[in-house]
């Protein structure tokens, strides 16, 4: 138990001393602590041992990305390459076949190849200076007034999607006896919060009564039309597969709203409102016709 104590922590200090370094910047030099060097060289580890090292430095460098920045994806298909690419960066310390400086390049060049691989947009907004673009963890209170949900008339089941690392308002919906679930890819002890990406998540059809969704997909969704990139038609089936998901009868509601997408909803088969809560911020309703 020591032994896994100790590295959890040099692997945790390691992460945070290198988060708002900007990788992407011709001049930065990024260098390994050493402590976690020495540590992974002397320590003797079993194959278990090691696969649990490897998984926790990639389940820690991406929890720490998506505080970073709210719109980094990483698919658990990618997080696979990350897993390597660490297998690798253990491998090479514990052999010594190089200098320390040599294996910190190759590594930190082989993180930055793997951000532009999978998120490309990363390049254009962190060329010069690293920016940040996180999200609050929102009191139930405030996304219950935000969409108009009366507790009393509320009828489950019901979906948030990107619920947050605190799934404030699932948690609270739960308390009440509704029955609510969550997705989002922090790890929870709860039973309703699934760890899963929104946007290969498998949505069965005529599943969910209301599905909400507040500064998540449609924030990212809209970030990618921007953007016009590889992500619009992933975002453009999962956002169909969730209108699919509904009863009849049942809403999507959302905040942002993607008026370039709403606009071509089938009025035969959905109904979209809107209601502006800020200056140019509107959250829509989409409710199910058929």
């Amino acid at each position: 138990m020591k032994k896994k104590e100790e590295w959890k922590k040099l692997i945790d200090n390691q992460i945070e001393k290198n988060l708002f370094v900007n990788i992407f910047s011709e001049n930065v030099n990024l260098t390994f602590d050493e402590p976690l060097v020495e540590f992974i060289k002397t320590i003797k580890l079993d194959k278990e041992e090691t696969e649990k090292l490897v998984k926790y430095c990639v389940a820690n460098l991406l929890l720490s990305l998506y505080k970073y920045n709210q719109f980094i994806n990483v698919s658990n298909q990618s997080a696979l390459i990350l897993e390597e690419i660490y297998e690798k960066l253990i491998e090479d310390i514990k052999k010594q076949s190089v200098k320390i400086d040599q294996i910190e390049r190759k590594h930190y060049q082989k993180i930055r190849d793997f951000l532009l691989e999978t998120n490309p947009f990363l390049m254009n907004i962190n060329k010069n200076e690293i920016k940040t673009f996180v999200n609050e963890q929102y009191s139930y209170k405030f996304q219950l007034d935000l969409f108009n949900i009366n507790i009393c008339t509320l009828k489950g089941p019901i979906l948030d999607i990107g619920c947050g690392q605190e799934h404030n308002l699932v948690t609270y919906l739960n308390e009440h006896n509704i029955e609510a679930y969550g997705i989002d890819r922090y790890d929870s002890s709860k039973p309703y919060i699934i760890k899963d990406d929104f946007l290969t998540y498998k949505y069965k059809e005529n599943s969910w009564s209301l599905i909400i969704s507040n500064m998540a997909f449609s924030n990212h969704f809209n970030k990618h039309l921007l953007f016009k990139d590889d992500k619009i038609n992933d975002f453009s089936v999962a956002y169909f597969s969730i209108l699919k998901s509904l009863k009849i009868g049942g809403k999507f509601v959302y905040a942002p709203a993607t008026f370039e997408v709403e606009k071509l909803l089938d009025g035969l088969f959905y109904e979209v409102s809107y209601k502006e809560v800020a200056y140019n911020l509107f959250v829509t309703s989409i409710k199910r016709l058929r």
